[in-house]
């Protein structure tokens, strides 16, 4: 029997050795590459914590200037002594460039009785419970270079009564001006059939003027307001 031996050769070996080698040393590069990566990012993040921190710092510096600033500021302002006196409005009367004029001069040759419905109050819900208003009555001249005469403004309630009449005597409203006469939402002697009659005139012909009421209210968390027109009752 015949026995046949397989001799290995030195060379396969060595091949393998080789190869090993060559993927330890690919093994060691990577991990060499990546550890030297993990440093450049890690200084990377430090030195950008540290750029941020330096720009909270310098944020706060400047809060603290300001707030210091507005400390002195009140300081100052309250040692010296002064105080602001609100001034006084007074309600239902006319705040612009109005003027009175002489009526015995006047020499009217236009002019307009209006009527003006207002809702000093409003119902809510049911007739027994209303809701207050506001109203502003304003009387605007549409002229650029030409005055208006007011000659009468009175406020009727919702019978028909006279609650107040706001002109004594004719007053003239400059061009472009406007006059507002206020009735506050506390005061409730209109009703819900409030009314204003207006008359107005010039002498020489003019552009009408706007007449309107404007009714709002902001009670408790309800908003309400709307606008009402003037109608014509007579003209000149």
């Amino acid at each position: 029997m015949d026995i046949n031996l397989v001799e290995m050769k030195p060379t396969t070996l060595c091949s393998c050795g080789e190869a090993v080698g060559k993927w330890i040393n690919i093994f060691l590069h990577r991990f060499v590459g990546t550890v030297r990566r993990q440093k450049r990012l890690l200084a990377h993040h430090c030195m950008m914590y540290q750029m941020k921190w330096r720009m909270e710092d310098i944020v706060g510096i400047k809060i603290s200037i300001i707030l210091l600033a507005s400390i002195v500021f009140i300081m100052l302002v309250g040692c010296s002594g002064t105080s602001v006196v609100p001034t006084p409005v007074q309600e239902s009367q006319p705040t612009r460039a109005v003027a009175p004029v002489a009526s015995g001069d006047l020499r009217i040759v236009t002019g307009q009785r209006l009527y003006v419905p207002a809702y000093s109050s409003v119902y809510d819900a049911s007739e027994d419970r209303t809701f207050e208003m506001a109203v502003t009555l304003s009387i605007r001249n549409t002229n650029l270079d030409k005055p208006i005469l007011i000659n009468s403004v009175q406020y009727f309630d919702t019978n028909g009564q006279l609650v107040t009449d706001y002109v004594e005597s004719p007053l003239q409203l400059a061009p472009m001006a406007t006059t507002d006469y206020v009735i506050a939402q506390a005061d409730t002697q209109g009703g819900t059939g409030a009314s204003f009659i207006v008359v107005w005139g010039a002498e020489e012909p003019v552009y009408e003027p706007v007449v309107e009421a404007i009714m709002i209210s902001t009670s408790g968390t309800q908003g309400l307001s709307f606008l009402s027109p003037a109608r014509v009752l007579e003209e000149k």
